[in-house]
């Protein structure tokens, strides 16, 4: 329960097991459980500062505190109704599911892909087929050509994934799952009063995060001047929100072109929810031909339009 507490069986203990837990008003002023909000504030600023959500707990009471901090940080994340924060809490949520779930038998990673809406066949220890109708649900968002469709071993509608591989689509599919929730989740005004130093620091702390992104990437970029698929892309890129990798592509050639430095593209995609800083450079520095020893144009419009980039022509746009 501590390490999946998002699993349907470990809402149900919770739900006929009250008593082995606190109240909300007992974690807001209790004493006995300041640890529990000490956690719960780690996981967002683990989220925020793009760490790893520790994983700690050993003992029955630190398990309880686990499955606390866990409630808790989602109520306080829900409760700030900040899109960037929902993000990022979620995919460090994800992630750090995924690393627990590499340690675990096949049999229940299955089991916890099932919970989400998979459908499995023909599995072993290492590996399991999946329809390609819900491989693309969520691989479709992974960025590398290693998910694209062509690539797979395709056979009868089914393609056969490793263990991997299959860890980390439920990765995406929870990632996914925790941002619906937390974003239609109604936290009642009782509770925020409760816990409103915890959300004055967590705001203020989102708050200045944004700030320092947006400022990186408005000091080097004039959306105006733009044309619409690129103030698209970019806008795309600094409200936090997933790039696909043709746009990223796209965006990083014309930047390049219109003169701008490796580290100053890398800032406008650090605020996007899953940014690395190594791999974000090292596909930058690919495209611009630092290290592939290619120089990408930027792409033309017939091309965009393929690719579904296209936000519609301008003035612009026509003369070009």
């Amino acid at each position: 329960m501590a390490s999946f507490p998002f699993l349907r069986e470990s809402m149900d203990y919770l739900m006929k097991n009250p008593e082995e837990f606190a109240s909300f008003g007992e974690l807001a002023a209790d004493m006995f459980y300041e640890g529990v909000k000490e956690k719960a504030m780690g996981r967002l600023l683990s989220a925020l500062n793009r760490e790893e959500i520790p994983i700690d707990f050993h003992s029955d009471e630190e398990c309880r505190e686990e499955i606390l901090s866990y409630i808790l940080s989602r109520v306080l994340v829900a409760a700030t109704r900040d899109r960037h924060l929902i993000r990022w809490y979620s995919l460090a949520e994800a992630v750090r599911a995924r690393k627990l779930l590499q340690g675990a038998t096949m049999r229940f990673v299955l089991r916890v892909g099932e919970e989400l809406g998979f459908k499995f066949d023909r599995s072993d220890q290492d590996s399991a087929e999946m329809g390609f109708v819900d491989y693309l649900r969520y691989a479709s968002g992974l960025k590398s050509m290693e998910w694209k469709l062509t690539s797979q071993p395709l056979k009868n509608g089914q393609i056969r994934l490793e263990r991997k591989k299959i860890v980390r689509l439920i990765q995406e599919a929870l990632r996914a799952r925790f941002e619906k929730e937390l974003i239609e989740m109604k936290v009642p005004d009782s509770i925020k009063q409760l816990f409103a130093n915890e959300l004055a620091e967590i705001m203020g702390i989102t708050s200045k995060l944004r700030e320092s992104y947006e400022a990186q990437a408005i000091s080097v970029v004039i959306p105006e001047r733009f044309p619409p698929c690129i103030k698209g892309l970019i806008g795309m890129a600094r409200a936090g929100e997933n790039v696909p990798h043709s746009g990223r592509f796209a965006m990083t050639a014309f930047l390049h072109r219109i003169g701008m430095k490796t580290d100053e593209i890398v800032d406008i995609f650090r605020v996007s929810p899953d940014f690395r800083e190594d791999l974000a450079r090292y596909q930058v520095e690919h495209i611009t031909g630092s290290i592939s020893g290619t120089d990408y144009g930027s792409m033309a419009c017939k091309t965009m339009v393929t690719y579904g980039l296209c936000a519609g022509r301008d003035e612009l746009c026509e003369r070009i």
